[in-house]
């Protein structure tokens, strides 16, 4: 039965998946206005969710499905498991029902995060990432569950300008943890810190940023989105957004794209530029790490002097605020960085989600 029918002979909302690129096991995010959970009673009087999501397999049969939800304000953000494959090409459909299933299906549970003193780890099938709060909440490490190895990186992320020098966000020694909110699926720590001098002076304008990580149990994968706002605007020569450094003989290759280019890790000192490109990656025969977005700056061959980096957005700014979304790349390589390509499409536009009301 086609998939309106359906929705309407039911007459519940429901969540539309179309896969623009084959999935496994991958996780989608949908918004539903909480006006939709009221009108269909998805709510109680004290707004407390209570629904199910069902997913129709044919000859008037349904499968629970495992999700996740958030209240956010005036939506309710549901994290769904796209269990088993969904081929490119291929449509999925979950209603929202008031009556929970029996036996809902609870996922492999390979998400948790941890609070040890100024340190929260987060752990996924796929590594186990590191932030301090002592170092403004950045990441300092991650262990890859595929070598079992340990990298060690610095989050240069930073303002500058010629006649101020440099202020950082791992400058802040007491950064705040706004945030901890896990589920089985997914998990977002956020985190404010102010941007300090090395020797510890604050931000002239006064500037902060709120950085938002989510991360999800079955992807390689950490979204983040950065809010950065100065009290008093000032024109700064660079503003940068996730530059992940490190001066560890870790990764001996890097590859961008489209078109696909890779290259050596040899100490050359130059700059490879990411303007155009939708991703950047440094890799090694197991391990990658990389960065997907549209507005990134470069990777930097380093070794033995600056170091080696995969850098987000990097601009001049004399705004009051700036937002950035960029998504980070944690996982297996694939031997020559593809592994890193074949996520970044699905990020960025593998899936088109949409809200159905009848």
């Amino acid at each position: 039965m086609p998939f309106w029918p359906l929705l309407a002979s039911l007459n519940w909302p429901a969540i539309e998946v179309k896969a623009r690129e084959a999935l496994a096991d991958w996780v989608i995010t949908a918004k539903v206005d909480a006006e939709i959970l009221r009108r269909y009673r998805l709510v109680d009087e004290r707004g407390a969710l209570q629904f199910g999501l069902l997913e129709p397999t044919g000859k008037g049969k349904a499968l629970p499905v495992a999700f996740q939800a958030s209240k956010r304000g005036n939506f309710v953000l549901l994290t769904i498991l796209l269990r088993g494959t969904t081929p490119k090409g291929g449509r999925r459909l979950f209603l929202l029902t008031k009556t929970r299933p029996l036996k809902e299906p609870r996922p492999t549970p390979t998400l948790a995060v941890e609070r040890r003193r100024s340190l929260v780890i987060v752990k996924t099938r796929y590594f186990e990432a590191t932030h301090d709060l002592t170092k403004g909440g950045t990441l300092t490490s991650v262990k890859f569950a595929r070598s079992g190895r340990t990298w060690h990186l610095s989050m240069n992320d930073r303002l500058y300008r010629r006649d101020l020098g440099g202020f950082c966000l791992k400058f802040d020694r007491m950064g705040r943890l706004l945030k901890i909110e896990s589920g089985p699926l997914a998990a977002e720590i956020s985190f404010r810190a102010r941007y300090f001098s090395p020797d510890g002076r604050p931000c002239p304008s006064g500037a902060s940023a709120i950085y938002r990580y989510r991360y999800f149990a079955t992807l390689p994968l950490v979204e983040v989105e950065a809010e950065i706002h100065q009290e008093s605007p000032m024109m700064w020569d660079e503003l940068h957004f996730l530059e992940l450094r490190t001066k560890e003989r870790f990764f001996g290759r890097f590859g961008m794209g489209p078109p696909i280019e890779c290259g050596m890790l040899i100490g050359s000192r130059k700059t490879h530029s990411l303007r155009g490109k939708l991703w950047g990656a440094l890799f090694n025969s197991l391990d990658a790490v990389g960065l997907i977005g549209r507005r990134l700056y470069g990777i930097h061959d380093g070794l033995g002097d600056y170091g080696i980096y995969v850098h987000g957005p990097w601009l001049r700014w004399s705004g009051r605020e700036a937002r950035f979304r960029t998504a980070i790349y944690l996982g297996p390589s694939g031997g020559d960085g593809s592994e890193v390509w074949k996520a970044g499409l699905r990020w960025l536009g593998g899936v088109d989600v949409s809200v159905l009301v009848p």
